[in-house]
């Protein structure tokens, strides 16, 4: 059982300004709660053990929040500065803290997503990765990702533009494989991982964005990643508009968290 998430925390939050001048995203308040503690929250009541918390900007903060927080919380959690340039290479810097499959997630998403399901699915499908998709009004700010029959992903889009998705479309004429991208199912930001995909990192250090970079290279280069569709509720707390949106759901019960 995949016991291990990493929680990527480090960014800074420019659209959120001037909220995050002083204050990193993962810890702005929804419903009176860090945005962080209901990512922890849901790891641990899925059952996760151990979280690494990949913190950059305003570091510090997250770590003395984390020290006072969740220290004796039932689950170990560990922040390491690492500095990185993206996402992928956040991952590819907490090696040393990682001893098996694990999953990733998001520090500035709120989601009642079932990520013990998530993990388990990926287990049984014996895939490399896997994506958790939910459905999005619109794939221009998100990744388009490309099912077959299936569950297997056979394209990446990052934040593709409108001729993108329709080119691709026609290139993959079976309707099964369309209807990914007709439902506007999106990139959560959410991925689980064999071990293995930390050797991918250390030996390609040109990956360093997930979504840009080491989806397409894994596609292109013949590994197994699934899509795993979420029905849960999701959004991603990146905006003025989608933050004042996360305390409005959470305030009338739509993030409630999925047991």
């Amino acid at each position: 059982m995949i016991s291990t998430a990493v929680v990527l925390a480090g960014g800074k939050g420019v659209r959120l300004r001037p909220l995050t001048l002083n204050t990193p995203k993962p810890l702005l308040p929804v419903g009176n709660t860090p945005l962080l503690d209901h990512m922890l929250g849901m790891l641990a009541m899925h059952g996760f053990e151990r979280v690494l918390v990949a913190v950059n900007y305003l570091g510090w903060k997250i770590l003395r929040h984390l020290l006072e927080k969740w220290s004796d919380r039932g689950v170990e959690v560990i922040a390491p500065q690492v500095n990185p340039q993206d996402t992928a290479d956040a991952v590819r810097r907490l090696r040393d803290f990682i001893d098996g499959d694990f999953v990733v997630t998001m520090g500035d998403v709120l989601t009642n997503m079932n990520l013990r399901e998530f993990a388990d699915y990926h287990e049984r499908s014996g895939a490399f990765a896997t994506i958790a998709l939910v459905e999005v009004s619109s794939l221009r700010e998100f990744g388009a990702v490309l099912l077959d029959k299936e569950g297997r992903v056979v394209h990446f889009i990052e934040k593709p533009r409108f001729d993108e998705t329709y080119i691709v479309s026609v290139a993959y004429c079976d309707p099964a494989r369309l209807s990914a991208l007709h439902r506007n199912l999106a990139n959560s930001g959410f991925y689980a991982f064999r071990y293995e995909v930390l050797d991918v990192l250390e030996e390609n250090p040109q990956l360093m964005d997930f979504g840009r970079h080491v989806f397409p290279w894994l596609l292109e280069n013949g590994y197994e990643v699934r899509g795993w569709e979420s029905s849960a509720y999701w959004i991603d707390v990146g905006r003025p508009a989608t933050y004042l949106a996360a305390n409005f759901d959470l305030l009338a019960g739509l993030a409630e968290p999925l047991r």
